[in-house]
């Protein structure tokens, strides 16, 4: 139990580590006064554009809260390599801002949020930034609009990330891409409207931007319209129609030889599904995809067909699985086929959920600052469970076995991943919690030959462990 003596002691040392950190931020404002302030002036623009962005008729509930996050974190081999290994430590503080804006029939979010940053490893201090909105609102009873945009701007000496697109508009990042100072923006604008019963039109377009200050790490810029149609027949039958395509401009020679600046992809599928009874679901999918690069005979196109089920198996249980074929045509080489495979067990109990899942097929990994991944034919096995331990305090681990075989590379390489993670999250006193963290990466790669002769290892091991505290408060509510 929390004594008002320990909180008062508690406050204390957060206010101790900020001042500690003031001096820093002073003075890597005052090197950088330009972005700081441009930063700051459009961030005041943001708000006050989303103070007065129209609501729909109705009261709204306004929030303004204020966060903070103090971190201090380990990693080991930072630069993903087989040999030569170092090390880095890393203190942060974040303070943030995040206003929201809601009503009946909409929704404004805008978060902000720098973070100064000092590595004992090079002993450089940084400041990054990371500002995101989201706008959400009903035109009408079946029609929606939705916005997101998030900006980030980086300095991170060993960022090694890998951007790739898990939904329409929505990236994620995990390891092996190298960039220095850096600055991405992510748009995404979509409309849903229900022009039947349980029937969808959904189109909306996404925009992706990287910038690298540094020689040798690529920039690019993606433009993604897409659309989604979806029909139902009656209570068994539906359908569901998909097309997208992307336009992707690199910049700072992306493949000089090839003459690869740009690159268009067309992706077309359908989805037939039939439900025999409430709790299962039958289907079949098609997927055609296309990619042209410019200058180059490097193009590919990737059939896919597949079946699946979908069962709900208890009100505490499901399973889904998808099965079936990828035929690859590349120009100028051979054919080659894919398994692909997805299947899942999901289990909710009273605390809390957890997962087996598989997958294989083909993986194609276009939007990175450096390496030549391309195209890739993958399996993957893995276990994840997230659980409450007690009212305050919740768990996660995940663990995952992966094999990829890339084929787009000057010389097919294999490579085998084990990587495992856990945390613990502690919420104590109302506005605290405390969080702790560790994940183990293995690669184990097979000898590659690069362009130039040189044999290269990319094995790796990265241990990674973090502790955070987060206070959080709501400011102002009116």
């Amino acid at each position: 139990m929390l004594t008002a003596k320990k909180m008062l002691s508690l406050s204390l040392v957060i206010q101790l580590l900020f001042l500690e950190t003031k001096k820093r931020l002073i003075r890597l404002s005052a090197a950088a006064p330009m972005n700081v302030s441009f930063l700051a002036s459009l961030l005041a623009v943001i708000m006050v554009a989303g103070l007065l962005m129209p609501l729909s008729a109705g009261a709204s509930v306004k929030t303004l809260r204020g966060e903070v996050v103090l971190e201090q974190m380990y990693e080991s081999n930072p630069d993903r390599v087989s040999t030569g290994e170092t090390y880095d430590s890393r203190s942060s503080i974040s303070p943030g801002m995040i206003f929201t804006r809601s009503s009946q029939k909409s929704r404004l979010a805008l978060r902000y949020a720098p973070s100064l940053i000092y590595s004992y490893q090079t002993e450089d201090e940084r400041v990054n930034h990371r500002g995101s909105g989201e706008y959400e609102v009903y035109m009408a009873r079946r029609l929606r609009l939705n916005f997101r945009d998030t900006y980030v701007q980086g300095d991170d000496l060993y960022t090694y990330t890998q951007v790739r697109e898990i939904s329409d508009g929505d990236l994620e990042m995990a390891d092996r891409r190298g960039r220095r100072e850096y600055w991405t923006n992510q748009f995404a604008g979509s409309m849903n409207l229900e022009y039947a019963r349980e029937s969808f039109l959904d189109v909306g377009y996404a925009n992706d931007l990287l910038r690298n200050r540094e020689d040798g790490f690529t920039d690019f810029t993606r433009h993604k319209p897409f659309s989604s149609l979806s029909y139902r027949f009656n209570q068994q039958w539906g359908s569901t129609l998909d097309y997208s395509y992307e336009l992707i401009e690199y910049d700072n020679g992306f493949d000089d030889d090839d003459g690869d600046d740009q690159r268009k992809i067309h992706e077309g599928g359908g989805l037939l599904h039939y439900k025999p009874s409430p709790l299962t679901r039958l289907f079949m999918r098609g997927v055609y995809r296309r990619t042209d690069y410019e200058d180059s005979f490097r193009e590919y196109e990737v059939y896919t067909a597949t079946v699946g089920i979908d069962r709900q198996l208890s009100p505490f249980r499901s399973v889904a699985f998808e099965s079936g074929y990828s035929r690859i045509k590349r120009e100028g080489f051979s054919d080659k086929g894919a398994v692909n495979l997805k299947m899942a067990v999901d289990t909710t109990m009273e605390r809390g959920v957890w997962r087996l899942y598989g997958e294989s097929g083909t993986d194609e990994l276009y939007y990175r600052g450096i390496d030549k991944d391309e195209l890739s034919l993958y399996w993957r096995i893995g276990a994840r469970i997230s659980h409450g331990l007690t009212k305050n305090i919740s768990g996660n681990a995940e663990v995952y076995y992966s094999e990829a075989l890339f084929i787009e590379r000057d010389e097919s390489e294999k490579q085998v991943w084990y990587s495992a993670r856990t945390g613990l999250s502690y919420r104590f006193a109302r506005y605290y919690q405390l969080s702790a963290g560790y994940s183990y990466t293995d690669v184990d790669a097979v000898y590659r030959i690069d362009p130039t002769g040189r044999e290269v290892d990319d094995s790796y091991q990265n241990h990674h462990v973090f502790i955070r505290l987060t206070a959080g408060k709501d400011l102002l509510k009116w």
